[in-house]
Formats: structure tokens, sequence, C-alpha cells
């Protein structure tokens, strides 16, 4: 006995198929493809279906932090000889401070400001490092010697490292005093750039040059 629904099961699953057939790539774009949310352009056969977002990282830490230059005129200018004076008996055991005193270890500092580097009268135990350094002694090399020596004049037989700013210029300020003619103390950083700002201001081409000159004024003609 014929099937009296053959013909509407037979359409069903023509229909059915032709849904599989259209629907299925269309499923698949939509997962995997060109969709609106592949994040891919329509057309693009390699759009990635999982779009990548930047992601912005904040460095903790900022700038790294300037190192702050130590004004050697300034902190000297603060200080007192006598403050230097207690300072300085640490070095003591090798060098004399007073005029005409003796050599030990390491010589007289009397006049040592202005000297000639390693060069004392009556005095021959430099080290090669010292006695070839050449130049004279400032503040500012005896600042660098007695902050860290070693690393100062690579090769010095001398030993010292004073860390503390303030000890150190405390020290030069009593090393200054060791003399009948004091060397100046140097010139306090903000003092030497505003110095500075004025001498290039100085030299700086005049903004007056624009003034009319005699041959650029119109003279009246003697004749009329």
């Amino acid at each position: 006995m014929k099937d009296p629904l053959y013909g509407n099961k037979l359409a069903s699953a023509v229909l059915t198929a032709v849904l599989l057939i259209v629907g299925l790539p269309l499923l698949a774009d939509n997962f995997f493809g060109e969709g609106h949310h592949g994040g891919g352009h329509h057309g693009d056969a390699h759009a990635d279906p999982f779009p990548q977002y930047p992601v912005e990282i904040e460095v903790a830490g900022g700038t790294a932090p300037v190192e702050e230059v130590f004004d050697l005129g300034a902190a000297m200018a603060q200080m007192e000889p006598a403050q230097g004076k207690r300072a300085a008996a640490i070095c003591a055991s090798c060098h004399t401070f007073e005029k005409g005193g003796t050599h030990l270890q390491g010589p007289n500092l009397w006049n040592i400001v202005g000297r000639p580097v390693g060069k004392a009268e009556g005095f021959n135990a430099y080290s090669s490092a010292m006695a070839g350094f050449g130049g004279v002694w400032t503040y500012e090399n005896l600042d660098g010697l007695i902050k860290n020596s070693s690393k100062f004049m690579p090769g010095t037989a001398m030993a010292q490292k004073i860390r503390k700013d303030d000890k150190r210029a405390q020290i030069l300020v009593y090393l200054s005093s060791l003399s009948d003619d004091p060397v100046p103390f140097p010139a306090p950083l903000a003092a030497s750039a505003d110095a500075q700002t004025l001498e290039d201001a100085a030299h700086s081409p005049s903004t007056h040059d624009d003034a009319p000159h005699d041959d650029d004024v119109p003279h009246e003609d003697a004749g009329h």
C-alpha cells in the first residue's frame, strides 16, 4: 500500500538537504571565517578569527633618576676650618699639617692647595701614579682623591674613601687654611652659570647694528 505521506517526506528530505548545502558554509563563515565578529575584512581569506587588541603596559618607575651633582663651592662656603680640622684627624697618621712640619708616610700638607701634584720638597716616596699625574692640586681634584683615591688615581699608594660630601668639604676648607696665601674657594655652580650667561651675552652680536648709518640718511642738496 502506497504511503500517503511519501510525497511530503520526499519534499522534506530535499528541503533539508538544500538547507544543509546552503546553510553550512554560512555558519562556518560566521564562526571561523569572514563574519563581522571574526575581526577580518570581507574577502580576506587569511583574516584572524580571534582578533588581537593592543594592550598598554605601563612600566613602573618612570624615568631614571638623575644623579645630583655635588656643588663643591656652595658646600665649602658653609664650612669652617675648625670643622675640617676635626674631620682631618683621620689623615694625621700619615701627614702633618703645620708649616715646616716633617714628612711622615705621606708628605706634609702645608700649602697643599695649588702645589704641584707629586712634588713636595724633601719627600721622595710618591707612587709612580702620583708622581706622573701632573698639574697642581685644586680643590676639585683633592675632593676626587679623598672621595675615592684608588678610583680617582689608579695605582696610588694612598687609600682613602670619604663618601660624605659635607665631610670632604670641611676637610678642604681646613686644607685651604694651611697657607699664608689661601687659594679662593671654587665658585658655586649657580654663580658660575650666571657668570657664563653674562659672558655669553657680552660676546653676542649687538641687536643695534640695524640703526641707520650716516650714509643711509638723506643729505640736503646745498644748491637748493
